[in-house]
């Protein structure tokens, strides 16, 4: 999405990369499905790119001061990733930090700094659902077939 200094209604850029669709965030989260990616766009070229890949669920783009590298939050592992996207690293990724539970995006300060905010800390439901998938899907199924049981009635 893009959005002007001044906001107002954000404009859809892209909703597919290298021919895949965007999935739904809850199913996504409750899956463990490692489909999420980053993707740079050349606005020159009109081209997406994926630079890192088989993340669960990646919340939050921060750039660095320097513009050397990119920070983004993989909620569903509870870590952070650096991007080298200049200088010698470029095209590589390394674990920037390990935060104790889920992240709802980044932000870099004008300093240079970081801020993270975090969703909640892990707890017994979490860690169920996330290292078990076979959990998560069960539950993904029973709540769709609820959910279509529901809107048959209406």
């Amino acid at each position: 999405m893009k959005a002007g200094p001044e906001g107002g209604l954000a404009e859809l850029v892209v909703d597919e990369a290298e021919g895949r669709k965007v999935m739904q965030v809850f199913y996504v989260y409750m899956s463990g499905e490692k489909t999420g990616r980053v993707i740079k766009y050349d606005m020159k070229k009109k081209e997406a790119t994926v630079i890192m890949d088989k993340l669960h669920l990646p919340n939050g783009l921060a750039l660095s001061k320097d513009g050397s590298f990119v920070l983004t939050c993989e909620s569903g592992t509870n870590t952070i990733h650096r991007i080298w996207v200049k200088g010698p690293k470029a095209g590589t990724n390394e674990v920037f930090a390990k935060i104790p539970g889920p992240m709802d995006d980044i932000r870099r300060t004008p300093t240079g700094d970081f801020w993270v905010a975090l969703h909640s800390k892990d707890s017994l439901f979490t860690r169920v659902f996330l290292s078990h998938s076979f959990v998560g899907k069960f539950f993904i199924k029973t709540l769709n077939l609820m959910v279509g049981n529901l809107i048959e009635l209406l």
